[in-house]
């Protein structure tokens, strides 16, 4: 099976100046194909080392590290392909990075589970969203990344106060 090979690519439309900043993206090769794939990083012409990536910034220690965590993103969906035998393609790699890039909601999360489980009583569905409720009037677990044991304990402080 022939997976693909990821470099850095900047400025690909050649806009860069040492006044103009250019984007640098990730190119996806594979089998003759391509596909770019845009980061949030944009430097200036002289800013750009293709080993070292973006140098002579007061930023380029964390722009490096959004590219650097790119990168492993990518780096670990391939890793995951050939792990589970699967063959690359742009359709799976395109799925991936449409997932990659919602929002990682909790209240989303819990909202959409409410409505697409088939399985609940309308009691139950009536308490997941009295749940629902009183995480949005929180307000301090919004995301995935919020569920720690310092939010749930005020949470269950909130709810006993209630």
């Amino acid at each position: 099976m022939k997976y693909p090979t990821m470099k850095f690519v900047f400025d690909r439309k050649k806009v860069a100046t040492k006044t103009k900043k250019g984007l640098v993206q990730i190119e996806v090769t594979s089998e003759g194909k391509r596909k770019w794939i845009g980061t949030p990083v944009k430097v200036y012409s002289d800013q750009w080392n293709e080993k070292k990536k973006v140098t002579n910034s007061v930023n380029s220690i964390q722009l490096n590290t959004i590219l650097d965590g790119m990168m492993a993103k990518l780096n670990e969906f391939i890793l995951d392909l050939v792990k589970n035998n699967q063959q690359f393609d742009f359709e799976k790699l395109n799925a991936f990075l449409e997932k990659s890039t919602r929002s990682d909601s909790f209240i989303e999360f819990v909202r959409t589970r409410i409505e697409d489980r088939t399985d609940l009583e309308d009691s139950t569905r009536k308490q997941h969203r009295t749940l629902l409720q009183s995480l949005e009037k929180f307000g301090k677990i919004n995301y995935m990344d919020d569920l720690t044991k310092a939010n749930i304990t005020l949470y269950d402080e909130f709810l006993h106060q209630q």
